[in-house]
């Protein structure tokens, strides 16, 4: 079983490809969707959480008060002291669900993470996509999908690593600048090319 990495920046197309790769096969875990059950379920991560952030980070149902903690994390620009926290509680979910998947039989494990090269090139990883798009579909993408407005989305974009401070760790560009149906078919390229190498 091999294991991909896929990342780029907001609103680049990196679910829609990681849903296809799920469709043919492959076992696919979304590392924001992990940190958010993880900032929850994890005991550890919480009181770390706590202790940086205060009480406020949390409801009183025990439930993440996501706007405060995102105010803090990226309005007061305290995401890197948030991700020392959250991040390696992530890899190591990932690691376990990976080798779970591997026990299973799975022929390809991806995990799908915008910053999934922030502090470098991870070991496990056998083969790395960035998917590509060009900033004005992106911006489109990300208001629809999250109602916010330009700025806001081009605020998040400038947080993120740009694909030429990563050129160097990635091993494949996947051009989202067509149809799904497009994308879909370079899913399936990839697909096929990581599952038939031995």
């Amino acid at each position: 079983m091999k294991i991909l990495g896929v990342t780029g920046t907001i609103g680049s197309g990196k679910s829609l490809f990681c849903t296809y790769l799920r469709e043919f096969g492959a076992t696919v875990i979304d590392a924001d969707k992990l940190a958010k059950s993880i900032m929850v379920d994890d005991d550890q991560v919480r009181k770390q959480i706590s202790e940086a952030f205060g009480q406020e980070a949390y409801h009183s149902d025990g439930s993440l008060y996501r706007s405060f903690l995102a105010e803090e994390a990226f309005a007061k620009g305290r995401s890197e002291e948030l991700n020392k926290i959250v991040h390696p509680a992530v890899n190591s979910a990932s690691m376990k669900l990976a080798e779970i998947a591997r026990r299973e039989g799975k022929p390809l494990f991806v995990k799908e993470a915008a910053l999934l090269l922030h502090n470098g090139r991870g070991a496990e990883y056998d083969y790395i996509v960035w998917v590509q798009s060009d900033l004005s579909s992106r911006i489109e993408r990300v208001q629809q999908r999250d109602g916010i407005d330009v700025n806001q989305v081009l605020s998040r974009n400038e947080k993120q690593k740009q694909l030429s401070e990563v050129a160097s760790l990635i091993d494949e560009i996947v051009i989202n600048d067509g149809t799904k149906e497009q994308l879909k078919k370079k899913a399936q390229i990839v697909f096929d090319r990581l599952v038939s190498v031995e």
